[in-house]
């Protein structure tokens, strides 16, 4: 889906035509303010104290857009982030500061009255084209946390490398830094050394990648991707560390560790307990680990899709990409409920095909003849699903918050299986609906187990 040019143009028209200079005119307390040349910010601090001073970066009038304007300025970036291209690597802030900054280059004077406007090639050439050839390759290096790794490896588009030779790339890079021509860049490159080494503090390796976006947006479209290359190897976590230490790697700030104690006292007596939450334990990656994975779990395949743009996969492989984002973010959630709660959303996102909708009859049997290999394996699984996705809409719909680790463990190695089995398959099918009709067949006779015939 993508934007409609007439609306667009549209919308820009009503945002020129409710726009003033004329602030005598307007209710300042809901229109937007443009500040001019000679603008005075005057800040209020809670104890009564008044700052202010003029904003001398600013030129031409001061614009008061009224509230139709301000509306038919989020209508227009609505509009425009139906386009994936827009709303992923540019973004709605810089859309936005694109659209005040052409009203302003509109209104020069401190007059009303504008020339002709030819709204069709403002909205073609100065919004949509400019904001296309702002986006810019971008190559990131973000630090991760507790992952130990020796040598680097790749997961998708995504490299990752051992903390040591991250730091000699990031003094490298910022060393060769040359910046534009007679700019003395020494001062620069003595505070970006600072930074970096700041940064590097969080982590224990490093992630690289290569982005395209926005200036605005490099930090979002390098946590997209980033991302999705951690969950595709967290989602196996517990295959190879227990839970007792609780080994989980990930992006510095979604790993934070530590315990709150609970003083209790009744009439029979006094408690002290601690509930310790986040990572004991470094998620170790080896040889070993990445033969196992690759042997056991497709993850060649898996890497593969979550190294794609998501519009080149096919549906099955989309449901995989975007089941890998919950099943690796269940590893790092806060509460046992939570994580449950998506391990069930993977469940769904593989085995529901869009536009159908979610029963806990349907969820039952997709899993149990995908993953079940007899009519007595078939049947346990049918009814284990059955009571977790029970406790999964008392969550949602009742607030429960009594799930046990047993709970979680079960849902979480269903949603392995699951993952597992659909990667196998996604080798030689090419829709989510051809599983869906696969498993139909599984179902009704037709075949026994999965891809064997009767």
């Amino acid at each position: 889906m993508s934007y409609n040019k007439s609306k667009l143009e549209s919308f820009f028209k009503t945002i020129v035509e409710q726009t003033t200079t004329d602030g005598t005119t307007v209710d300042l307390n809901k229109s937007q303010i443009l500040c001019g040349a000679g603008s005075l910010l005057e800040v209020v601090h809670a104890d009564g104290r008044r700052f202010s001073g003029a904003l001398e970066s600013e030129s031409g009038p001061t614009l008061y857009i009224q509230p139709l304007g301000r509306r038919a300025k989020v209508d227009f970036v609505n509009e425009c982030i139906k386009d994936r291209e827009l709303a992923m690597k540019v973004g709605s802030q810089a859309i936005f500061n694109r659209i005040d900054a052409l009203i302003k280059a509109l209104f020069k004077s401190s007059s009303d009255s504008l020339p002709k406007i030819d709204y069709a090639s403002i909205v073609k050439q100065d919004i949509l084209k400019y904001l296309r050839n702002e986006i810019q390759t971008w190559k990131v290096r973000v630090p991760i946390a507790k992952l130990n790794i020796k040598k680097e490896f790749h997961i998708g588009s995504v490299k990752f490398v051992p903390f040591q030779s991250g730091i000699v790339s990031n003094a490298t890079m910022i060393l060769n830094y040359q910046g534009p021509e007679g700019e003395n860049v020494e001062p620069v490159k003595s505070s970006m050394l600072g930074l970096a080494a700041e940064i590097a503090a969080t982590g224990s390796a490093w992630a690289e990648t290569e982005v395209s976006s926005h200036a605005s947006r490099i930090k979002f479209a390098a946590i997209d991707q980033i991302e999705l290359a951690i969950n595709s190897l967290r989602s196996f976590t517990h295959v190879f560390h227990g839970r007792t230490l609780k080994a989980a790697f990930g992006l510095p700030y979604e790993i934070v560790d530590g315990r709150t104690g609970f003083l209790s006292v009744s009439d029979k007596g006094f408690q002290i307990d601690w509930d310790q939450r986040g990572p004991l334990a470094n998620f170790e990656l080896s040889d070993e680990v990445l033969g196992r994975l690759n042997a056991e779990f497709e993850f060649e395949k898996l890497s593969q899709i979550a190294g794609a743009d998501f519009e080149s996969l096919n549906s099955l492989e989309r449901a995989v990409q975007v089941s890998i984002r919950w099943l690796g973010r269940s590893i790092v959630a806060p509460t046992t409920t939570d994580a449950f709660t998506l391990c069930a959303i993977t469940m769904e996102r593989l085995l529901i095909c869009d536009g159908e909708s979610t029963t806990t009859e349907t969820l039952s049997d997709r899993t149990a003849f995908l993953i079940g290999s007899s009519p007595d394996s078939r049947a346990a699984v049918h009814r284990a699903v059955k009571r977790l996705y029970d406790i999964r809409s008392k969550i949602v719909h009742a607030g429960y918050e009594g799930v046990e680790i047993p709970q979680l463990i079960e849902i979480e190695n269903l949603a392995l299986l699951t993952l597992r089995e659909i990667l196998k398959l996604s080798k030689t099918l090419t829709s989510h609906e051809d599983l869906k009709a696969m498993l139909l067949q599984t179902k009704f006779g037709l075949q026994d187990g999965v891809g064997k015939e009767k």
